[in-house]
């Protein structure tokens, strides 16, 4: 029912995924090394965590995993329970917007580093979390703003650019258009 998710697993408190499709009985595979379980492992509340890009273990595509944890009776960390959502449904997503011949379109988190991208220069994944390198976005969004349109040069491009971005409600994430 939604097109975006690659899947929904539920690992255990050592990381062993237990539950979702795709999985071999004779294969463990164990995500304890990954981002998103460390976090939920480290913190006590039932926070939705949207972790880095990473390329999926199990399906083999590029994906931005978003859990939650899991926890026992008496409040410890029993696992958690993740989808992986699809890079390649969000470049789609972004394909469909009219931003002109040398328009892109991006996901980033606070920290610039980008989740998504299109059009991506260097094939599907590669951008994935590579830093923004836009001194008037750094500014900007050091200075609190959720949302904002500036003109800039282009990095890519000896060309003005104008950009806007905005923060996605209740996410650590943002999206920035750019059209030239």
């Amino acid at each position: 029912r939604l097109p975006e998710a690659i899947s929904l697993r539920v690992a255990d408190a050592q990381g062993r995924v237990r539950y979702g499709p795709g999985l071999d009985a004779k294969a463990t595979i164990n995500v304890a090394d990954r981002e998103y379980f460390q976090r939920q492992r480290k913190f006590s509340g039932n926070d939705l965590v949207i972790a880095r890009p990473l390329f999926a273990r199990i399906s083999k595509e590029w994906s931005i995993p978003v859990s939650r944890r899991i926890s026992g009776p008496d409040g410890s960390f029993a696992g958690v329970v993740y989808v992986n959502t699809s890079i390649s449904h969000l470049y789609k997503t972004f394909a469909n917007l009219e931003l002109g011949r040398h328009g892109s379109v991006s996901l980033f988190n606070p920290e610039l580093e980008i989740f998504a991208r299109y059009p991506e220069p260097e094939g599907m994944g590669n951008v994935a979390g590579k830093k923004i390198a836009a001194e008037q976005l750094q500014t900007l969004l050091s200075e609190g703003h959720a949302a904002a349109t500036y003109r800039a040069k282009s990095m890519r491009a000896d060309a003005m650019y104008t950009y806007s971005y905005r923060k996605l409600s209740n996410h650590p994430l943002y999206v920035v258009a750019s059209l030239a």
